[in-house]
């Protein structure tokens, strides 16, 4: 009976907390009418400042413990946190239904610069989504689910103004965010490092985690940071420097190794875009083979040295000794990885269609599993499969074709961020669930930065398309011979064209 009067009693106020939202919608469509651009821009920002808010007003200690980051305690969320993660929402939601008014209320393409990522975009939402919520075998309602639909669709409509000055702004805010984690050191550590970490390659070296929700993830946003400041670099050099020194340094002591192999695979596909043809030309250069001769000699230094090793520095027993050890097992196993897989696996094959749904891998699962750190899938697929079977995992791959084509397409124009950013993303859905459209977070920050690179050079590359349409048309008009003019008479016609 109380539940059934609380309710009610909330009605009033959810009506007219609805009501507001419409009407900032509407004041602030007619306040960026006559703007170059909204405010998206703010999005990414927003997303990063609710994570951080969280964690950094949360009474986390992070804590070793079979190869996760966890939480030694429930994680108390602070009221101010709780309330900022509510006016964050409202902002994030408010600019991006603001756009959507925007971008309909005027002509042009329904889907956008991009239509074919759009609609496979929408796909992917609704049947890994919006179907498992109402057709799986354990539904379950949250209007929260929504909110990647709006953000991602409206970054696949932005205008080419929008979508450079949240490139920038995200660039900017990812970098914030780093020094964010370092501000607390000295007052909080307990919150951003873990001193006890030690099974990493460094040994001794305390572990950090920022305001991010795990290590993993932080060296995820340094990486992200630092692709951009490659692909889109400050005009100041020393901001150039200082930005690379503090995205490196964090690469560093995260020690997320999937972090750093990904950085490496990212690097080197920007390297080879931006400098592929000249690299090519000096490898092939009769003239100058000095760098050929360097890296083939290197190659072969590489191969003897690890051949010596095998034949006389007992690698063998070296081995067998690291596959004995802790961290041999938690390689061999996957860091437990192998089990939360077997788990995913059955649970689909139970319900191969529509899958468990959206509540696989929550508290109360984890629990009845023995596994109460298992929070996902660690790996896309086997993530998605239970959640929502078959027909989820079908969207995925359309989806995933979508973003390598267009990543493919635009990497020379983007100088290599659209590759680099898909193979990040791809990377990290081997262990990770870098694609996933639950709720927003740090994780979807990669994703929404390259929907909105893809359509952005979508743009570009049609508005080169159709000038150079019109100029050739033009050209085509102004050089048109004179004998191709209509003719008054049969006459003159013979005349013209026959004339010396």
């Amino acid at each position: 009976m109380t539940d059934w009067i609380s309710g009610f009693v909330a009605i009033p106020f959810a009506a007219a907390a609805a009501l507001a939202c419409v009407a900032a919608v509407v004041a602030t469509s007619q306040f960026t009418s006559s703007r170059q651009h909204g405010y998206f821009h703010w999005v990414i920002p927003s997303i990063l400042i609710i994570n951080g808010l969280i964690v950094a007003m949360s009474d986390r200690s992070i804590a070793f413990n079979g190869g996760d980051l966890v939480l030694s305690g429930d994680l108390v969320r602070d009221p101010i946190s709780a309330w900022g993660q509510r006016i964050g929402t409202m902002l994030i939601l408010g600019v991006t239904i603001e756009r959507l008014v925007h971008h309909f209320s005027k002509p042009g393409s329904f889907l956008g610069n991009a239509p074919a990522l759009t609609g496979s975009f929408i796909f992917f939402w609704f049947c890994s989504i919006f179907l498992p919520m109402f057709l799986s075998a354990h539904p379950g309602f949250s209007h929260d689910r929504f909110y990647s639909l709006l953000i991602g669709v409206t970054a696949l409509l932005l205008s080419e103004r929008d979508a450079e000055l949240t490139m920038d702004t995200a660039r900017n805010s990812l970098f914030l965010f780093l020094l964010a984690g370092y501000a607390l050191l000295p007052t909080h550590p307990n919150i951003v490092l873990d001193s006890n970490y030690t099974q990493g390659l460094l040994h001794g070296v305390p572990r950090f985690a920022g305001l991010a929700p795990h290590a993993v993830a932080e060296g995820m946003l340094a990486q992200l940071a630092l692709l951009f400041v490659w692909g889109r670099p400050y005009a100041n050099r020393r901001v150039n420097i200082a930005a690379w020194t503090l995205g490196l340094a964090t690469l560093f002591l995260a020690q997320s190794k999937t972090s750093w192999v990904s950085f490496f695979f990212c690097a080197t596909a920007i390297y080879v875009i931006q400098h592929g043809p000249a690299l090519r030309a000096r490898l092939t250069d009769a003239a100058r083979p000095q760098l050929a001769i360097t890296l083939l000699l290197g190659i072969l230094l590489m191969a003897l040295l690890v051949s010596g090793q095998a034949l006389f520095g007992h690698l063998g027993d070296r081995i067998d000794h690291f596959l004995n050890s802790d961290e041999g097992a938690q390689l061999t196993s996957l860091t437990g990885r192998d089990i939360i897989w077997s788990v995913a696996w059955h649970e689909w094959l139970r319900n191969p269609i529509f899958g468990y749904g959206p509540s696989f891998l929550d508290e109360s699962y984890r629990l009845s599993i023995g596994l109460p750190n298992a929070t996902h899938g660690h790996n896309q697929y086997m993530d998605l499969l239970p959640r929502a079977g078959l027909v989820g995992a079908i969207a995925l791959t359309i989806y995933l074709v979508n973003l390598l084509i267009l990543s493919i397409r635009h990497a020379a124009a983007s100088r290599g961020l659209t590759l680099a950013l898909f193979v990040a993303i791809g990377l990290r859905a081997v262990s990770e669930v870098p694609l996933t459209l639950n709720g927003y977070g740090p994780e979807f920050v990669n994703q929404l930065l390259l929907l909105i690179l893809l359509a952005a050079y979508s743009l570009k590359h049609r508005t080169v398309n159709t000038t150079s349409a019109v100029k050739n048309s033009v050209a085509t008009a102004t050089t048109t011979p004179v004998n191709s003019a209509t003719p008054t008479t049969g006459a003159t016609a013979s005349t013209l064209q026959t004339s010396p």
